[in-house]
């Protein structure tokens, strides 16, 4: 379990010391986020067109996604979030991009986890269900240009400008993300 936490950037194992939260700096944050949109972009891209099974599995991903931030259980509602990006990279594209953007939802989970601006929601409520209504019309240019906001978006979010990630505890870090 710790063996994939680390590999997933949540933790770091220090030789000689126990786990302890992973602390991303400010410029690795920028740069998940940076690695999300080229890599999302270039899958919304190449995405064949999504049959209408699919198109109703997104749907009722962003329902539950939208109950639990309606809920006020943001953890719930970031997690949903993340799930929905990586299913959607499994239904465009291969199984190898997809691990990579599960693993770039996970660190980029982390970062919001460690910098987002109190008050701030990660998503607007509808950004995810106006990418799966351009991509049921298959509209991937304009998936695209959503993705790039709503990615950017969140990024803007974060208070990345005035301090460090500092130290949380590994509970706190899992239960938000």
């Amino acid at each position: 379990m710790l063996l994939a936490l680390a590999h997933t950037g949540m933790i770091a194992l220090p030789r000689g010391r126990g786990a302890v939260v992973a602390s991303p700096t400010a410029a690795e944050a920028r740069e998940v986020f940076a690695a999300r949109r080229l890599i999302e972009s270039a899958l919304l891209r190449q995405a064949p067109p999504l049959d209408q099974e699919v198109i109703a599995r997104l749907r009722r991903m962003i329902v539950t996604e939208q109950a639990a931030l309606h809920g006020g259980d943001r953890a719930a509602s970031v997690h949903l979030s993340g799930a929905f990006h990586i299913e959607l990279a499994r239904v465009c594209a291969n199984a190898i991009v997809a691990e990579l953007v599960a693993g770039l939802v996970t660190r980029s989970s982390l970062v919001i986890a460690l910098f987002q601006r109190s008050g701030h929601l990660c998503c607007r409520a509808d950004d995810h269900s106006l990418l799966v209504e351009a991509l049921a019309k298959s509209d991937n240019e304009t998936a695209i240009e959503l993705m790039h906001v709503h990615l950017t978006t969140i990024e803007s979010g974060l208070d990345l400008a005035t301090r460090s990630a500092g130290t949380r505890n590994l509970r706190d870090i899992l239960s938000a993300s």
